[in-house]
């Protein structure tokens, strides 16, 4: 699927494309007192090099925009600025980190991204802004809607961030009440979502670096204060992740304690149990040997003072440990 924005302050037409025929005559000539944004969905798109064949796009981009698994960066190619980076958000369904290849092409007046078409699109809001002419947008240039584009993303991680705060805390409390093996699958599953954060995180922050050194007509000065904005960001999701890995390492250390505790108490219980027994079955077993002769076994009161005898261990015993605090 290929869907067309064009605006300006006044105007907003929104085109899906299904019918590759009629593509070039939708798309070309761009007028250029609009703004205009051309986002292709890869994974439903069959005709990629009909597609990409419209717009000067380099092959070794064109490469880059297919690996679905290149990490964050930024390019300067020719009169354009091309940026990958890594939409992500938290699927509240399944309480997992999801994470969307994107690819951003800027030229003079118009940008376009290639997305993988996964749903809950983080860029919805921005399309609903740009509709109803809400902010700066409508009344800014391409390269305003390419920063857009960029911190809207970069912002949806401060969400995640907050989300996996709020887990990290449940899951401390849950361990501290009732430390069992589901929690330690969802330790480790948030623990393999940060590691999913952290890997992406430390590229993008040298992607949003070059892009505060690139020297391109495309990034006028006004835009200055809004990279720096993303890159503060950035700095701080940095920050919190690596803060929130030592709280899980925490986390999975007291669980780790705390079920060792358990299992302590536990064979201490045994222990006692056992202990306490220990005479008694003695005795049961010296009785129960039944050789002809054992004047005992013949004696009227021979079973009461055995059961009596038993009884008596048993509650010297347990006075016994009450005493040196082992029980």
């Amino acid at each position: 699927m290929l869907q067309l924005i064009t605006y300006n302050n006044n105007i907003y037409k929104q085109e899906i494309i299904l019918n590759t025929a009629n593509l070039e005559a939708a798309i070309i000539p761009l007028d250029i007192e609009y703004v205009h944004w051309i986002n292709i969905e890869m994974a439903q798109q069959k005709d990629w090099e009909e597609i990409t064949s419209l717009f000067p796009i380099h092959h070794l981009i064109l490469q880059d925009i297919k690996n679905i698994q290149h990490i964050p960066k930024t390019e300067m190619i020719d009169d354009s600025i091309f940026m990958v980076i890594k939409m992500l958000h938290w699927n509240k369904t399944y309480k997992k980190l999801v994470a969307e290849h994107v690819s951003i092409l800027l030229f003079d007046n118009y940008i376009i991204t290639f997305q993988e078409g996964i749903q809950d699109d983080v860029l919805a809001d921005l399309r609903h802004r740009l509709k109803n002419n809400i902010g700066l947008a409508r009344k800014n240039n391409a390269s305003y809607l390419f920063i857009r584009i960029v911190t809207t993303i970069i912002y949806e991680y401060h969400k995640i961030v907050e989300e996996l705060r709020s887990q990290i805390e449940s899951l401390e409390q849950s361990v501290l009440s009732n430390p069992n093996k589901n929690i330690s699958k969802e330790i480790i599953k948030l623990k393999k979502d940060l590691i999913i954060l952290r890997r992406f995180m430390s590229p993008l922050k040298e992607a949003i670096a070059e892009l505060k050194k690139e020297k391109s007509e495309l990034l006028t000065e006004n835009l200055t204060i809004y990279i720096q904005d993303a890159y503060d960001h950035i700095l701080d999701v940095v920050t919190n992740v690596t803060h929130f890995q030592d709280k899980i390492k925490d986390v999975m250390d007291l669980q780790a304690n705390l079920i060792s505790q358990q299992m302590n108490a536990i064979m201490k219980t045994l222990t006692v149990i056992s202990v306490i027994f220990m005479p008694l079955t003695f005795i049961a077993g010296v009785y129960g040997m039944n050789f002809e002769y054992m004047p005992e076994l013949h004696s009227k009161m021979g079973y009461p003072v055995a059961l009596c005898s038993m009884l008596l261990i048993a509650v010297i015993m347990v006075a016994f440990m009450k005493w040196k605090k082992w029980l």
